[in-house]
């Protein structure tokens, strides 16, 4: 989602008309995932067209924009290639990416996603649980080295807790370990098995959003939360930039 925005932030302050988003390297992570964009992948969010490549070109294989950024040889992961080519690579979770462009490009598009429905098929009745509710977020599985350090962690995050809350996590069984030894009041919702998604949706409904870091939990907050708190100081400063209504839009 960082890279769909900021590439689309990018093509309307250089006037491009196409955007071509390449899905090959998601296979590369040390956690293996699917793209799984499709919703936001419609006509009403961009006046661009987009196109979905899942094989990179010569020329994207370069990694180009990357190659200048580690060099130092310029302070952002996007670069112009030819006089109507530019090509981004990086992970865009800084607000120095977005301020690179107008600011007004970056509102419009978050006000437009904001807009849409994101129906994607479920209709869990879960999701109107957190309806207003403050949820918790506690991402395990690829965050800490061993269970040990895990445990330590979650015990730590749920003591900080004091307000009633509930809690998703990619680890149900770790999390309900540590709820019982601290016999404390706050609710573990189940979500294994759920889709990307319908968690997106379950973070979107919620009134306020804690996590350690989920980029899924950003979105959903900045989509629909009112208040969003992360340990990710990156996550948490570009928050705050992109979370301007849209009335602050052409001022």
């Amino acid at each position: 989602m960082f890279q769909y925005v900021f590439s689309i932030s990018l093509a309307r302050a250089v006037e491009a008309k196409n955007v071509e988003v390449y899905t090959s390297r998601l296979s590369w992570h040390s956690t293996a995932r699917d793209f799984e964009l499709s919703p936001f992948w419609c006509s009403e969010i961009a006046d661009v067209k987009l196109t979905l490549i899942s094989s990179s070109s010569n020329l994207i294989n370069l990694r180009i924009p990357k190659v200048l950024y580690r060099l130092g040889l310029t302070n952002h992961e996007f670069t112009r290639v030819a006089p109507t080519v530019w090509i981004s690579d990086g992970y865009f979770q800084k607000t120095v990416n977005y301020q690179a462009v107008f600011l007004d490009h970056v509102l419009e598009i978050i006000a437009e996603l904001r807009n849409l429905s994101f129906y994607v098929g479920s209709a869990r009745r879960e999701l109107v649980s957190v309806e207003k509710r403050r949820v918790v977020h506690i991402r395990c599985t690829d965050f800490y080295f061993s269970e040990q350090e895990a445990i330590t962690a979650v015990k730590a995050r749920l003591l900080s807790e004091d307000d009633d809350c509930i809690i998703v996590t990619d680890d149900d069984v770790l999390v309900l370990k540590c709820l019982e030894t601290l016999s404390g009041k706050h609710r573990l919702l189940r979500t294994k098995g759920w889709s990307a998604f319908e968690m997106f949706q379950l973070f979107r409904n919620a009134k306020s959003i804690s996590t350690n870091g989920s980029t899924l939990a950003f979105w959903g907050a900045l989509l629909g939360a009112e208040k969003f708190q992360s340990t990710n100081s990156s996550h948490q400063e570009l928050f705050k930039f992109m979370n301007q209504r849209e009335e602050s839009v052409g001022h």
